[in-house]
């Protein structure tokens, strides 16, 4: 005895349901219009007055009217060609691309919305051919769906989805996800010169990080391709560090592509922690090491936004790759060194120009002449006196800031207690093994500094200075300016990685405690 199977066509209005983000769900209809392009190339091409055709797609939103468009001028579909995209769980005749479980059409436009129409008119076809879905009437069962059906020249190909009553409205913010996201997902077909996106009528520009390469002192760009194999399944790509001026954290990772479609991609690209370490990191790594990783061969989830690994594959693959380029993987932990890339990364030469104006204008000012004819040396017991009452309070605080180097300790206090006319800078190795830095947040200059980069910056001069001092003290060298100056210099010249920050938005120093 047999159980028949009996699927209900109230189905349909589960898919609203489905665990999609927005783009992934918009690319299943370029998905579809970029295969049904790619399988038919050549008729299309012959189309060409240059031989060469290019797909267009256009997508077009409409909060008012609450529609969502996709135009796209691939080869089209006739009634029989319409007649199995409409059929659910069907493959396509080609499961080798992009569409392969006859899914992703009725998914995507069911999450979108409880309306939509398809016309579609398909080169030499003498016809174009249009059906409107309504999900509440398929769900109650009335799975007869008319399709009427126009002539039209021969020559006129194209596929239109308008999807309407939409479940989710499309905000600006995800307008601009959106379009991210459909840059970095069709950048193989955008490189090749096989496809145009527009967006609400402007078109997308390429993101593809194809330049920039650090360089050695030779001029050989560190970028390198790849082949092996992981489970009897081929993976290709190519791993490169970007180089100054780069687009930083924006293209960096890894971006999986099956297909010539990426899956995981930039701006939230694939970043394996045995090579970039935890989850949110902001470090050279992070903000340097790209790269392009073909998983044709592997399966991939109904969505279409995840790799199906199977066994250990993802481990395999993340060690292949750590071993493979482990001599990028050092170059991009390490700051820009004089002679790599196009120069050290630092201020543009305009930006230094600039600065040298203003230094200028600063340094002729009255203050600063005063300073220099008339303002006292002070006498160096009211100098030691003024330093002994502040730091003789600081064992009552709690440092900011403790740094094991070594068998020593640094510990650095950030007062907000004290007068702006107290010291900006105070240090203190009075005790075996242990420095204090005193810094002071109430002192106008620290009102002046910048961000959250602007404050580790100023924080490192104020330390560096300090350990500088300390060293003349613990190996009892005189404590002349040239030899504090020549310790700070060694100091300034390790490879301290002096990473970005991510900024609070405010732009503003940290507030009092």
């Amino acid at each position: 005895m047999d159980i028949q199977l009996d699927i209900g066509p109230q189905i349909v209005n589960s898919y609203k349901r489905l665990g999609y983000q927005a783009w992934y769900a918009l690319a299943e209809f370029l998905d579809n219009a970029t295969q049904n392009f790619l399988d038919n190339r050549t008729a299309l091409n012959a189309t060409a007055l240059d031989g060469r055709a290019k797909l267009t797609i256009e997508v077009t939103t409409d909060k008012v009217k609450s529609l969502l468009r996709i135009h796209d001028t691939a080869l089209g579909m006739n009634e029989a060609d319409l007649r199995q995209a409409l059929r659910i769980g069907y493959p396509p005749p080609n499961t080798t691309g992009r569409s392969e479980y006859g899914l992703g059409l009725k998914t995507a436009a069911c999450w979108f919305g409880d309306e939509w129409k398809v016309t579609t008119k398909k080169l030499g076809d003498p016809n174009e051919y249009e059906v409107i879905i309504k999900v509440p009437e398929i769900a109650k069962g009335n799975l007869k769906i008319p399709i009427v059906q126009r002539p039209k020249g021969a020559d006129l190909h194209y596929t239109t989805i308008e999807i309407t009553k939409l479940h989710r409205p499309i905000h600006h913010r995800t307008i601009a996800r959106l379009k991210s996201y459909m840059q970095s997902m069709y950048r193989i077909d955008v490189r090749n010169g096989d496809l145009e996106i527009s967006f609400d009528g402007a078109p997308l520009p390429s993101r593809d990080a194809q330049t920039g390469w650090l360089k050695d002192r030779e001029g050989k760009e560190y970028k390198k391709t790849f082949t092996t194999k992981i489970n009897n399944k081929t993976v290709t790509g190519w791993v490169g560090v970007l180089g100054p001026g780069s687009a930083k954290r924006l293209e960096a990772g890894f971006a999986v592509i099956r297909r010539g479609r990426v899956i995981q991609g930039q701006p939230t690209a694939w970043r394996p922690e045995n090579i970039f370490g935890e989850e949110g990191r902001n470090d050279l790594i992070n903000q340097r090491l790209t790269g392009e990783v073909h998983l044709d061969e592997f399966e991939i989830s109904h969505t279409k936004d995840a790799i199906l690994w199977r066994d250990n594959e993802e481990d395999e693959v993340e060690a292949f790759l750590k071993a493979e380029f482990s001599d990028f993987i050092d170059k991009a932990r390490k700051p820009y060194a004089k002679g790599e890339g196009v120069d050290e990364e630092g201020p543009k030469p305009i930006e230094v120009q600039a600065a040298v104006q203003a230094v200028k204008e600063q340094l002729e000012k009255p203050e600063i002449i005063d300073f220099i004819d008339l303002k006292p040396i002070p006498a160096p017991d009211a100098v030691e006196a003024t330093k002994q009452s502040i730091v003789g309070e600081l064992g009552d605080r709690t440092p900011d800031l403790i740094v094991k180097i070594g068998e020593h300790e640094c510990r650095v206090y950030l007062s907000t207690d004290d007068s702006p006319r107290d010291p900006y800078f105070l240090s203190d190795a009075a005790q075996q093994n242990v420095l204090l830095v005193y810094i002071n947040c109430r002192h106008p200059h620290w009102n002046r500094i910048r961000g959250a980069n602007g404050v580790a910056n100023y924080l490192l001069e104020c330390i560096f200075d300090a350990l500088a001092e300390w060293k003349c003290i613990r190996q009892k060298a005189p404590l002349r300016p040239d030899t504090i100056k020549s310790l700070k210099d060694e100091l300034l010249r390790l490879d301290i990685q002096r990473q970005d920050i991510p900024e609070s938005g405010d732009d503003k120093p940290p507030a009092d405690k």
